[in-house]
Formats: C-alpha cells, sequence, structure tokens
C-alpha cells in the first residue's frame, strides 16, 4: 500500500469558507441563468390561473393544456395529469402486457403530469407518425457555451387501456430506428411545415425535415439500451445530454428526428417525457498540458489538468469526474506528488508506477479555473526521440480521457512526452515497477 497515494481535500476552515462562497456566487449566477430556462419542465403547470375542472387533460391530443408548451406540428402529443385532476381522478395511460385487465396506470416521475407522443406509428397504411414537442427558452443561449441538460423518458411496453389508445401494441423501437431520438434548438419555433406528410396520415404529420436545424439536434445514441431497450420499458431512465450554443437558440423540441418512413412493419412506438432540467446550464471544459514536454529517461514531468468553469452564466458545479489513461510508454512517477487547486471535496486516485489518473468528487465554485496536477515518468526501456516517433506510447489525449461526468466537456488536445535516452556512459535511474 505504500507505494498508492491518494489525494482527498479535507473540509478545512478554509474550504468551508470556499463552500459558503460558492453559494454565494452561485445565487448570483442563478438570476442570470434564470434567463436561460426552461418553462414549465416537469408538466405540472396548467394553462389559466386560477385552475378549474376544464383545465386538465382529460383526453388525448391536449397538449396545449400543459402552460408555456407548444404542440409544435400537426402531430398531436398527448399530456397526461393524474390525482388531483379533478376531471379524471387518475388520468394517466394505463398498460398491461396482454391487453386484458388488470392494467397498470403509469405514474410520472416526479409530480403528477407527464407528456407523450409517437417516434413511430404503423396504423391505417401510414408508417411515419411523429409528434414533437415545444418549449420556448426565456432567453438566448450565449455563443460558444457548451450547456448540458437532463430530463427523463420512458417507451411503453404491451397493450394499452386507456380508452383513446385501447389495443394498440407498444413496442420497442427496432434497430434501425434507434439513435434519433433527442432534442433540437433553433431560433424559432418549429410548425408543420417543417415536417413532413410522407407515409402519413396528414401533412406536418411526419417527421421533422432533415433540412431543419441539422446542425443543432443532439440525441441519445443508439448504444443507450436504457433508453432504447428492454430497461427503458415502463420504467423512466434518465437522460443528459450536452450542447454548444451558436447563439441564435431560443426554442428546444424534443422528439424523434428521422425524416423517412419507419422501418418497422408494425407496432407503435410511444415515448414519455418528465422531470426536465430547469435550467440549461453552462458546463465546465477540461484541458491537460505537460511540463517539461522532453526528460531523460527516468526523469519526471509533471500533467497538469485544467478544469475551467468561466462560461458565461457559468453556475457551482459538484461531483466532477474523470479517469486518464496513460499511453503505454508512461507510468505514474514514484513521487506523485498530487496537488489540487480551486476544487472542493473530492478525490484524485493515483497508484506509483500505475496507468491512469482517477479523480471524482469534486465539486467548482462558479466563475472559478481549477487544476489537478500529477507527476509521471517513462515505463521502463522506454524512450522517444521525438512526438514524431512512436507517438501513440507517448501521447495523451482526448481519446484517454474516460468517465466523464455530464458537467465536463472533453477539450482535451493531443500532449506529447519526449523521453530522451541517458547520455553515453552515464546510469540510467533504477525505476520501481
Amino acid at each position: 500500500m505504500k507505494n498508492k497515494t491518494k489525494h482527498i481535500l479535507t473540509q478545512t476552515k478554509a474550504s468551508t469558507k470556499a463552500l459558503a462562497l460558492g453559494s454565494f456566487l452561485l445565487a448570483g449566477v442563478l438570476n442570470t441563468t434564470a434567463a436561460q430556462a426552461l418553462s414549465n419542465p416537469d408538466f405540472e403547470l396548467l394553462v389559466g390561473s386560477p385552475s378549474t375542472a376544464s383545465s386538465y387533460p382529460n383526453g388525448g391530443s391536449q397538449m396545449n393544456k400543459a402552460a408555456n408548451w407548444i404542440q409544435s406540428t400537426a402531430g398531436t402529443c398527448d399530456y397526461y395529469y393524474g390525482p388531483p385532476n379533478p376531471s379524471n381522478s387518475d388520468y394517466r395511460i394505463s398498460i398491461s402486457a396482454t391487453g386484458v385487465a388488470p392494467f397498470t396506470p403509469v405514474s410520472a416521475q416526479s409530480g403528477s403530469a407527464y407528456a407523450a407522443g409517437f417516434l413511430e406509428q404503423i396504423v391505417g397504411g401510414a408508417n411515419n407518425i411523429k409528434e414533437y414537442i415545444t418549449n420556448k427558452l426565456s432567453t438566448k443561449l450565449t455563443a460558444g457555451v457548451t450547456y448540458s441538460f437532463t430530463f427523463y423518458t420512458m417507451h411503453l411496453y404491451g397493450k394499452s387501456g386507456t380508452t383513446f389508445y385501447t389495443g394498440l401494441n407498444f413496442v420497442d423501437l427496432i434497430p434501425a430506428e434507434q439513435g434519433f431520438l433527442g432534442v433540437c434548438f433553433s431560433a424559432v419555433a418549429p410548425t408543420s411545415s417543417n415536417a413532413t406528410g410522407v407515409g402519413s396520415t396528414a401533412a406536418g404529420a411526419g417527421g421533422m425535415l432533415n433540412s431543419w436545424n441539422p446542425l443543432k439536434r443532439v440525441l441519445i445514441p443508439a448504444s443507450n439500451t436504457a433508453v432504447y431497450g428492454a430497461a427503458g420499458r415502463n420504467t423512466w431512465v434518465p437522460v443528459t445530454l450536452t450542447y454548444t450554443a451558436d447563439g441564435t437558440e431560443e426554442y428546444v423540441t424534443f422528439g424523434q428526428w428521422r425524416e423517412t418512413g419507419s422501418a418497422m412493419s408494425s407496432g407503435t412506438v410511444y415515448q414519455l417525457y418528465d422531470n426536465l432540467s430547469p435550467t440549461i446550464t453552462p458546463v465546465a471544459g477540461l484541458s491537460k498540458s505537460i511540463s517539461p514536454a522532453i526528460i531523460q529517461q527516468g526523469g519526471t514531468a509533471t500533467y497538469t489538468f485544467t478544469v475551467n468553469n468561466t462560461q458565461s452564466g457559468s453556475t457551482a458545479l459538484s461531483g466532477l469526474s474523470f479517469i486518464d489513461t496513460l499511453p503505454s510508454g508512461l507510468r505514474i512517477a514514484s513521487n506523485p506528488n498530487v496537488v489540487v487547486t480551486g476544487l472542493i471535496g473530492g478525490t484524485t486516485t493515483v497508484t506509483a508506477g500505475g496507468t491512469s489518473i482517477a479523480t471524482s468528487g469534486y465539486s467548482i465554485a462558479a466563475n472559478t479555473t481549477a487544476t489537478i496536477t500529477v507527476n509521471v515518468t517513462n515505463a521502463a526501456g522506454q524512450t522517444n526521440t521525438s512526438c514524431g516517433s512512436n507517438p501513440a506510447a507517448f501521447t495523451n489525449g482526448s481519446s484517454n480521457i474516460s468517465g466523464l461526468s455530464s458537467n465536463l466537456v472533453n477539450n482535451v488536445s493531443n500532449v506529447c512526452l519526449v523521453i530522451t535516452p541517458c547520455a553515453a556512459g552515464g546510469t540510467a535511474p533504477v525505476l520501481s515497477n
């Protein structure tokens, strides 16, 4: 155990003051980022005040009863509101595996309300019915800033017992259809003219046109089996996405971003949404450098990881984590000498002679730049007379970073370390491990 170093920042009086300062800064920053907030992100707020029994949804295609949400195309999304809905005390969609009673009502992820819409529906000769919902941010995003936002989603699996969907067979998306669910940011809200009618029952009720803001879409990859596979059947799962703004975006739209007709032969894919991030939050950037860039065999260089949380509208962040796996020609030095500045709490774990640097659980205040430094050396017998010589073994870049927390964006560039052999007649140092 003596070769293992675990760096833990303790809660001293100084860090207590830092936490208090972070809370103060966060309170101030929230006043600015509130201008980039989603309206009614959990769907609990109804149109009209005070609400009456008629304010609540009691049938299909009633997304217009959810305050501040836009049913943006001819596809008509649905709005569910369970107890205490006075018009229908248990107005939630219900499901069973067989299509016969008992049917189980689907509860909101948080509160009483949620939204839902078709990703694909194969019915009556139509094979491309898609539905979208749009929310207007209270101000435009800031150009060049990378934002993070979360929401919960599920897809139904089984057969519906809800009156207007009785007997519909809800299924998983097939692999060819996966990887297109997500969001699109835009300067204006989409309309039916931005959606195709091909393969649907009405003009503008199909998929959003590929030509509509194609570079402003953030999609959940097909590899996310929690969303597309069995884990997401009738179960809420969280999704976190990141997006870098160009400064024109004021609307965000949720749905299936595949224009063409469905590759499915039967069944309906029905997606639910709830508990969205109340704000689109700027994330911190992670970068890396090394000094010196040239050492003799057995010498020591220092990696510096920089966490930059100074983007416009930055907020205090917590749970910062990442893992850096060293290239094959490098190792952690016998004296790692881990030094952390500007971060609160958390750990950096390294092992002398080891091959990785693992960080977890750090917090950072708004408008702050922080660093983590770790000493490295060459693997025994490994040299690299130039960055053009065997670069893969001595170059540490973005692909070496894994386990990145959702509030960090990988801005790491390739960093090469040159290891020169010992001078003729010299004695090479003995390296542990």
